[in-house]
């Protein structure tokens, strides 16, 4: 799928600007077994924000392996507990989407895996969720008293730009949900749309994904299969990347 599934910090809070933080949660998070039990089979471990069959992608990427010794290790060095305790906070929010969507089928679940995830690290998640028009009317605006939040994208038409520049670049635009702030990857956006060559832009975003990996704004979690059940005497039916449904060249047999 032309899909991304993921866990994005709140930007505008002080508690998440030391990268260390986001990258222990990274370590904490146990995304395989997300997958394995979670997406069923379904999805594949995301390690960068485009999917693999998206030009560009950045294989040469490690994702960050499930180890909570490395993540309790960067929490006590970024001193986490006291800037919790600063933010006047003894615990902290992950809001969830009510609803399944094709970058997740069961966001509530998700957000008890990474509870209990986060748990092993010493740290109390309380999960949060509004109705779906509510929630992502309130999402938008970054309240103080929102963490982290699950949200994904299914991509419109397969351009890197569509995943890098709608998701990340908080520079370019307020309603960017993650309102991550970042003069290097804004730089990078102006210049790939601008680039004629196509060798260029990938240049560009391959970049652009290493600083997404560094600074972590994000935890990509999943890429979720597309599928869709017919009869057998269905005859000539693709299935979009975008999950959109196309019919004009379908035949019964």
């Amino acid at each position: 799928g032309l899909n991304i599934g993921y866990i994005g910090f709140n930007h505008t809070k002080p508690l998440w600007q030391d990268k260390r933080i986001r990258q222990a949660f990274a370590y904490g998070i146990n995304k395989k077994a997300i997958t394995d039990n979670i997406y069923a089979g379904m999805g594949q471990a995301a390690k960068n924000t485009i999917p693999p069959t998206v030009w560009s992608y950045n294989d040469d990427i490690a994702d960050y392996p499930y180890n909570p010794e490395i993540a309790k290790k960067l929490l006590i060095e970024a001193g986490f507990s006291d800037k919790l305790r600063d933010a006047g906070q003894s615990k902290i929010t992950l809001w969830s989407m009510p609803v399944a969507r094709p970058y997740n089928p069961n966001s509530i679940k998700v957000a008890e895996a990474v509870q209990s995830d986060l748990k092993k690290l010493g740290i109390e998640v309380e999960p949060v969720t509004f109705e779906w028009g509510i929630y992502l009317k309130q999402q938008r605006t970054q309240p103080q008293e929102m963490d982290m939040f699950q949200l994904g994208w299914t991509g419109d038409n397969g351009d890197p730009d569509n995943f890098f520049s709608v998701l990340l670049d908080g520079m370019a635009d307020p309603n960017i949900r993650n309102q991550w702030k970042n003069q290097e990857y804004h730089e990078i956006m102006i210049k790939a749309r601008e680039a004629v060559s196509k060798k260029e832009r990938i240049r560009l975003y391959r970049r652009a994904q290493e600083l997404i990996h560094e600074e972590l704004p994000l935890i990509n979690i999943a890429h979720s299969l597309t599928v869709c059940p017919m009869k057998q005497k269905v005859m000539n039916f693709r299935l979009h990347p975008t999950s959109a449904i196309r019919m004009h060249k379908v035949w019964m047999k």
